[in-house]
């Protein structure tokens, strides 16, 4: 019985330090709606497992990709104009994602999200990605 225990107990710890989950909020598949030649903004979040934590968005583990490109919209923090001698805030550690800016053209814009956590003792980084919609009216 002892032994029983002490293995379910080993198994139970194994799989919760293996778990890497990441939760994006909003959950839906889209951001609010935008009206032509209007401010625009909208924010995303990333959570790291299921206590809640906020997973960091930087340059070295997320992607932003907005299509069509000439919508007038753009992401902030823009990882892809980051290099790596910038020690600006802008180029850091963000707990959102911003998608901002003044749409140009009717229609239906894609987000792209991708983001990768960091490998632990157990697993490897994982990618995830996450799609939204942004209707302009």
């Amino acid at each position: 019985m002892k032994y029983r225990f002490v293995a379910i107990s080993i198994i139970f710890f194994v799989t919760a330090c293996t778990s890497t989950k990441v939760s994006f909020k909003p959950a839906e598949d889209y951001l609010p709606n935008a009206q032509l030649n209007q401010y625009y903004s909208g924010v995303i979040l990333a959570n790291f497992n299921s206590n809640g934590e906020l997973l960091p968005f930087s340059k070295r583990n997320s992607s932003v990709k907005i299509t069509p490109v000439d919508s007038g919209l753009y992401s902030e923090p823009d990882f892809e104009n980051c290099s790596n001698a910038d020690k600006s805030n802008k180029c850091g550690y963000h707990d959102y994602i911003l998608i901002k800016g003044m749409p140009r053209k009717r229609g239906e814009v894609q987000v792209e999200v991708t983001v990768r956590t960091p490998p632990n003792m157990y697993t490897k980084a994982g990618y995830f990605n996450k799609y939204y919609s942004i209707k302009i009216e």
